[in-house]
């Protein structure tokens, strides 16, 4: 039953337009979430587009995204890459365009799964990453670690590098990118 919340509430069309005409310390952003093989059961699947609105329609980011009940009560995301990920392009839009994508295509992205809990009184799932191994080499950081509060018509994303497993060396500003669904 969560899972199925938690996947209703993470699709759809999300923009902080308004935090980032708040906030100059935030690029304005669209994040797409689109849900497709409907038929598989091992997870809920997603297509994922992030696009800055100051840029056009290329995403500079795009995921595939599954998220699996597990026997502790918790739901695990998975994040993969494909290999070209321009030929699902505007996919969110034209979701055909995934009906090639094949199960094989895909690679995990490694350390990097985000375990969310639901937080019945607030109303809210809070996840974030299960490790300090998703590895990324950003602004002097080796690696991320990614938290999550998502609720019914929104959600909010911090993201901060490290060098170490307690050594920050950037983040984003508190309380992280703050996107709203799109009615």
């Amino acid at each position: 039953m969560q899972l199925e919340l938690l996947s209703d509430w993470f699709e759809g069309e999300f923009t902080n337009t308004n935090q980032a005409n708040k906030n100059s310390a935030f690029e304005s952003v669209q994040f797409l979430v689109r849900r497709f093989w409907h038929t598989r059961t091992d997870g809920v699947w997603f297509y994922i587009e992030q696009i800055k609105n100051e840029r056009g329609v290329l995403p500079y980011q795009q995921r595939i995204m599954q998220l699996i009940d597990q026997p502790n009560g918790l739901i695990r995301l998975h994040t993969y890459t494909t290999p070209q990920p321009i030929d699902f392009t505007g996919a969110y839009y034209q979701p055909q365009l995934l009906d090639k994508l094949t199960l094989q295509q895909l690679t995990m992205q490694q350390g990097c799964d985000i375990l969310f809990t639901y937080e019945k009184e607030l109303k809210q799932f809070v996840g974030e990453t299960e490790s300090h191994e998703c590895h990324l080499n950003f602004r002097g950081s080796t690696h991320v670690k990614i938290t999550y509060a998502l609720y019914s018509d929104q959600f909010f994303q911090q993201v901060a590098g490290y060098q170490d497993k307690e050594k920050k060396v950037w983040s984003t500003s508190a309380p992280g990118y703050h996107f709203i669904k799109k009615k």
